[in-house]
């Protein structure tokens, strides 16, 4: 059973190297998000079932994993490039984000999951968590591949990061994910892409890249600075994470205020600054220079309960990764480690023990595909 189907075509993987020039591909994989069909109904209740049958976990997800890294492989070496694996995702609420607003992704907290009993929802979130676990484990001893796992912290941020501190290799970035939250991250360079895949149809297929992120989140052809893009998000809120929004502001309003409200704010930098060290982001009597009701709306919520600062706090990855390297507790300061030895980590073990250890361990894969993440342009697979 395959749980992801968030695969680009050969001639999109080709556009995108033609486009930046390089020949090295780095793709940052957002796991849950790529891997939709573990919100569907019938890949949910069969691996259940399966599980139940066999007495043990299904690794469904592991296998569809290895399918989907060695398919890219597989491209680099057709293409002769060289390519990496930058794999992301989080275990648990984030610590952080629940401190800034209890009812942050609130609204993703399943309590019924597709009419399971309380026993087939806790099997269900052992199987996930188990093959996520074996994936951080196994990958992160292959050629190429890093895992990264936060557990308690969300991980939208880590391609931002990585990038931005030139913690990665250089060369065409990719980002798989359909989370508009990492349109932030396509800001950095040019050379940074977001494949952001619809649910089936080839024609859903997209490519987001760098002077392209306020026309696709507004659906319009406006002329806006990309970097006003999380001041924009921050204003009109995202359901999907249950971070609130200034009531009767949407794109339509955005347009109209955007550059008058980034003026209010004294700019982007002065914006950011304000924010991390807890200071007022418009200054005293600002109001009676304003007569545009949109503005002076979103003002009053600002002053009132702070919505503008909370909701920068909990989706810019520049504040996050100003936190990230600054921790201001031991658990953030560890999960900063972690990532840090993970990038830094070069033990490889070698293909024919990893294959005798995951058949010690009853997983089902094919030895194909896992020797196959070991080859290299020098010395290609078969």
């Amino acid at each position: 059973m395959n749980v992801i189907s968030y695969y680009p075509t050969y001639s999109l993987l080709d556009s995108i190297l033609s486009y930046s020039k390089s020949n090295t591909l780095n793709i940052y994989i957002d796991l849950k998000n790529v891997a939709k069909s573990l919100f569907i109904e019938d890949v949910v209740v069969n691996l259940v079932e399966s599980t139940k049958r066999s007495r043990r976990i299904d690794s469904s997800i592991f296998t569809s994993f290895l399918n989907y890294i060695a398919f890219h492989k597989e491209y680099s070496l057709k293409r002769e490039i060289d390519i990496n694996f930058y794999v992301f995702f989080e275990m648990g609420q984030s610590y952080y984000h629940k401190n800034i607003d209890k009812n942050y992704k609130a609204n993703r907290e399943i309590d019924e999951l597709f009419g399971l009993d309380k026993v087939g929802r806790e099997l269900f979130t052992k199987i996930n968590q188990s093959n996520l676990k074996l994936i951080e484990r196994v990958f992160n001893r292959v050629p190429n591949v890093k895992v990264l796992c936060l557990e308690h912290f969300e991980a939208d941020f880590i391609p931002y990061y990585l990038i931005k501190k030139s913690l990665v290799n250089d060369g065409c970035n990719v980002i798989y994910s359909t989370d508009h939250d990492m349109y932030q991250t396509l800001n950095l360079s040019e050379n940074i892409f977001q494949y952001a895949r619809g649910n089936d149809a080839a024609s859903k297929r997209k490519i987001i890249m760098k002077n392209q992120i306020m026309k696709t989140y507004l659906k319009s052809n406006v002329n806006i600075p990309d970097e006003y893009f999380i001041l924009s998000m921050a204003v009109m809120g995202d359901k999907g994470d249950n971070v609130p929004k200034v009531k009767g502001i949407g794109p339509k309003t955005i347009i109209k205020i955007i550059d008058q409200l980034v003026k209010c704010v004294e700019g982007m930098d002065n914006l950011y600054s304000n924010v991390m060290s807890d200071k007022p982001i418009f200054r005293d009597n600002i109001e009676n220079e304003i007569d545009d009701k949109a503005i002076l709306s979103i003002i009053e919520n600002e002053r009132k309960n702070s919505i503008i600062s909370k909701n920068l706090k909990l989706t810019s990855f520049e504040i996050i990764s100003s936190v990230f390297d600054n921790p201001p507790t031991t658990e953030i300061l560890d999960k900063r480690k972690k990532v840090h030895e993970v990038l830094n980590n070069k033990k490889i073990i070698k293909s024919n023990v990893m294959c005798e250890a995951l058949e010690k361990l009853n997983i089902d894969f094919d030895t194909t595909q896992l020797y196959l993440l070991y080859a290299n342009k020098k010395m290609p697979f078969g």
